[in-house]
């Protein structure tokens, strides 16, 4: 409770995600038991904050200690920390050795590195996975009969067995 107090008193001030990430988190730790994805509501209720915000913030604890630093110290900002902690622990190491390199992060950059590792991910892949097999029209055809057959209810039966004699003709050809 006492987090969403200093929460709350701290909203009078303007916005700091990271003070608030801190006072989300005692929240956090003093309920304990009820389970995160109801608290997450209980913390919107209690401090006015929209549930997407909060998720917002608690997604940030998954930083890798360099970034979170950064973050809580001001020099990235949350929305730079927020996509950051939607990447993968190797593409948070790599940003935080380019912070470290040079000292600032942006937005883009974060970007970048997610468009990097996915098009890594892709390349990663077996390339026929991602082509259209050549299948011959009679099978295409022959699966759209058999689901005609299913789907047709049984008081259609002159249909039906229009169906099955084309169904019949395909399998022939």
């Amino acid at each position: 409770m006492r987090g969403g107090l200093a929460l709350a008193l701290h909203a009078t001030r303007g916005p700091s995600p990271a003070s608030e990430l801190h006072a989300i988190e005692a929240i956090l730790g003093a309920d304990g038991a009820d389970g995160e994805a109801a608290t997450i509501k209980q913390i919107a209720a209690q401090t006015g904050i929209s549930v997407q915000t909060v998720r917002r913030r608690l997604k940030l604890r998954s930083l890798k200690p360099a970034l979170r630093d950064a973050f809580e110290q001001a020099t990235i900002r949350a929305s730079v920390a927020e996509a950051a902690a939607r990447l993968a622990e190797r593409e948070q190491e790599k940003l935080a050795q380019r912070l470290a390199q040079r000292g600032r992060l942006t937005l883009s950059e974060v970007r970048d590195f997610a468009r990097e590792g996915s098009d890594e991910a892709k390349a990663e892949l077996p390339g026929e996975l991602f082509s259209d097999p050549e299948v011959p029209w009679q099978a295409i055809v022959r699966g759209h009969i058999i689901a005609a057959l299913q789907a047709l209810p049984k008081t259609e039966e002159q249909l039906a067995a229009g169906l099955k004699v084309a169904l019949a003709q395909l399998e022939r050809a």
